[in-house]
This record gives C-alpha cells, structure tokens and sequence, in this order.
C-alpha cells in the first residue's frame, strides 16, 4: 500500500506539472495572437481564419486542461484554474475593449461558465473526498485519512507520537442491546476523545473498537493519552427505550515515536500495534510506549517470518511423528504430527515460537495446509496396511478452523491426497 500511495502522489504531481505548463503556453499563444493579429484575420494558404475562432480553440483546450488540474487536487487546482480562466476572461475581455467588437463575446461567456462549472466539479470532489476519509458512524476521520496522513508527516520530517487505542467491553453491548446502540456507544466514545484531544492531536477511527491519535512533538503525549484513557472509562449511559443502562468500557494504549531515523510508516505503525498488545497483555499498565525490548521483539518476529515463509517455498520444514499409546493395555493407538524447521545454516527455531508468531498473520494456513497434505501422502498407506486401526493426530490452528470454508478445503484435501 505504501508503494501505491507513492505512485499515486506522484502520478497527480506529475500531471498538474504538464497540465500547468501547457496552461502557460496556451495564454502566451493567446495574447501572442492578439497582439500579432490585433483580433484581425490570419491567413493560411488563401483560407482566412479570425483571431477570436483559433483564440476560441485554445481556450477550450485550455479549460479542459484546467478541468483535469482539479481532477487531480481538487483544492490547489481550482485555484490554478482560477487563475488560468482568469487572465483568458481579461484577455479577452480586453480585446472587445481594444477592437470595439463582440467577436470574442462568445468565448468570454463560455470562460465565465467554465469558471462555474469547474467550481461545481471541485466542490463535489472536496465533498466526496470529505466522505472518503469520515467514519460514517462516528464523524472522525477513518483509516484511510489516519494512514495518509501519518505517511505525509513523516515524508515531510514532522516529529511526534502516535497512539493506538483499544477497548474492551464493546462486543456485549453490541450483543445485548442492539447494532445501533452499540454504534451510539461508539460515537459517544468518539466524542470523549475527540474533546480531549482537541489542539493537541488529531483523532481517528481505525476499525471496530479501534481508534487512534497522532500527536505533535510539541503536546505532552503521555498527558493526552492518559486524559483519554480516563475519560474513556467514565461510566456511558445508554437510553434503551426509556430505560438507562450503564456501559463500562477498559481502554488500553499503545504508543510509538515518529519522525528523526523512522522513515516507514508501515514500521511505525506496527510498533504502536505491538505496544499496544502489551499493555493489554501485561496485565500491570494500560498504557505502554514501544521501547527497545520490544524492539527487539518486534525484530526477531520480522526474522522468525521471514524464516517460516523460507521455509515453505525452499521445503525446509519436516514432520515427525510421536507415538500415542492407550494407558489400559499400552496398545499403540496412533501418532500425534508434529512439524519441525530445519533451516541450511542450522538454524533451529522452536515450534512454540514459529507457530505462535504465525498465529498473528495468515502464515499459519499455509503452514496448517503443509502439514495436512504431507501428513496424509506420508501416512496413507501406514493407515491402510493397518486396517484404519492407526489413527493420525493433527493440530490445527483455532483461526484457520474459524475461517469460512475449512471444511470444505480439508475434504479437498482429503480427496487429493487419497486419504482413508
């Protein structure tokens, strides 16, 4: 996404500079041809042509490009496209003076509709992008406008904090009273953030029961965040039909720096992710500022994924298979499929890690998709010699379980693999 949004930029950049380079040229050769010509004829190979139909042409070329300047930036281009319009208006305007004729009339009128029509086109830009970037249930601004502009402060060597907010206690309210209140819960939460942070932050609406705060370097961070916090927890009162009910709401905060060495919007929106998890982990704080042993933590994650998707392309994961024996006759029953790396450069990492930090992205399915498949081409035919007296345990991760489909995808595989 990040990459997108660069190439994005720079496409629109790129296109109000053409667009306002031939915007010039086009007025200079307008005012070029007035003052050459005198709004008289132009004569090309014995056919005459009048002044004010060629300047007509480059007005309409120009109010085209001036059309696809606010396409571009609704806002700094219509300025531009005033601007632009402006000085065709006056020129022409002046050669009516000038010559004491309407001939250019026309053209002055289509500038003037022009003008307007272009202001219709940006004001309904504005508006629609006003839409874009506004939650519609709470009137903050969304993730979208959270994402643009954490990355446009950073692009330009702003410094500051942001904050991931989290809560808890929102779910059974969705459940037991309604969508709609539920939705007012949020809305009333919104507001309580947004009249503490107000001059001191921006707040946004991630997703969910998620908000977030960018804070400049010249607020006291740890102060706003543990306004909100504490205003988050007043007691909410709801009005369901008539009757009051009170909602209690535990918010947990999770803080990273911005600016200086951090280039990567996508890095520090993580770390406030990551500090965030802590304080609702830890059990002691709910506010945590990423630091270096998280860090740290955060590093041997990106190197233990790195590492499980290595893995997986270049065939470095293996199977064994523990024994499991009844406790009445000591029958062997089956085996239990347990999965293990065994990466080139000997590096070993624990099953207890790996699977873990693969439980927080969509790494495990592919991991629990190698497993099935290879446990069931390893072990078909043990089961079939043994009459399907053996059985074959394999863990599954309670997420892919969870996910839509995963019965069907396992009978898939079943059938694939030829399994009893």
């Amino acid at each position: 996404m990040k990459d997108t949004v660069r190439s994005t930029f720079g496409q629109k950049k790129t296109v109000q500079r053409v667009c306002i380079v031939l915007c010039v040229l086009i007025l200079a050769a307008s005012v070029f041809l007035s003052i050459r010509f005198r709004g008289s004829m132009m004569s090309i190979r014995g056919m005459q042509l009048p002044i004010s139909s060629l300047n007509g042409c480059l007005q309409v070329v120009l109010s085209l490009l001036c059309i696809i300047l606010v396409l571009a930036d609704a806002k700094i281009g219509f300025r531009y496209a005033l601007v632009f319009l402006g000085f065709s208006i006056f020129g022409s305007t002046r050669t009516m003076i000038v010559t004491k004729s309407l001939m250019t009339a026309p053209g002055t009128f289509n500038a003037i509709i022009f003008v307007i029509a272009i202001w219709l086109i940006s004001k309904q830009i504005r508006e629609s992008n006003r839409i874009a970037v506004t939650d519609s249930v709470t009137g903050l601004l969304n993730r979208y406008a959270f994402d643009r502009d954490i990355r446009a402060k950073i692009r330009s060597g702003e410094r500051g904090r942001i904050a991931f907010i989290h809560l808890e206690g929102f779910l059974p309210v969705n459940a037991n009273l309604g969508r709609r209140y539920g939705d007012e819960l949020l809305t009333v939460v919104a507001n309580r953030i947004r009249t503490v942070s107000q001059d001191r932050g921006t707040a946004y609406k991630i997703e969910g029961s998620e908000y977030a705060l960018i804070i400049p370097q010249q607020s006291d961070h740890e102060s706003v965040v543990e306004s909100v916090i504490h205003f988050i927890e007043e007691t909410i009162t709801l009005n369901k039909d008539g009757v009051p009910s009170n909602c209690y709401l535990t918010a947990f905060a999770g803080i990273a720096e911005f600016g200086g060495d951090d280039k990567d919007a996508d890095s520090v929106m993580k770390c406030a992710d990551i500090a965030m998890n802590y304080a609702m982990k830890s059990g002691t704080t709910k506010i945590a500022s990423f630091n270096d042993e998280m860090r740290q933590t955060l590093e041997r994650q990106i190197y233990v994924e790195r590492l499980v998707k290595d893995s997986l392309r270049n065939g470095w994961f293996y199977l064994v298979y523990q024994p499991q024996y009844t406790i009445y006759d000591r029958r062997l029953r089956g085996f239990e499929t347990l999965i293990r790396m065994n990466a080139p450069d000997g590096v070993r990492i624990p099953p207890v890690e790996f699977i873990g930090i693969a439980e927080l992205s969509d790494l495990i399915f592919d991991i629990d998709e190698f497993v099935l498949s290879h446990a069931m081409r390893e072990f078909r035919e043990i089961c079939y010699s043994s009459g399907n007296t053996i059985t074959l345990a394999i863990n599954i991760s309670a997420k892919n379980i969870a996910r839509p489909g995963f019965a069907d995808r396992l009978l898939t595989l079943v059938k694939e693999n030829n399994f009893p």
